[in-house]
């Protein structure tokens, strides 16, 4: 998935910033999407434009479930 493709799955959450993700890395691109501009709750990365891993915030991130369990 490319970055506008992860904007339009969220429709309720906003993107709150772009940040380069590791500087021994400069190809890798994070993006934080939340629900409020204070309140980061999603963490996606990007490799060469293509998603590459999700990290969920465990203090303000959502409900997450995987394989059926939460």
């Amino acid at each position: 998935m490319r970055t506008t493709e992860v904007a339009a799955v969220l429709p309720a959450m906003i993107e709150l910033r772009r940040f380069q993700a590791d500087p021994s890395f400069p190809e890798t691109l994070g993006v934080e999407f939340g629900t409020g501009r204070e309140e980061p709750a999603v963490y996606f990365y990007f490799v060469d434009g293509w998603l590459s891993g999700v990290a969920v915030d465990a203090v303000h991130g959502p409900q997450v479930t995987l394989w059926e369990r939460s």
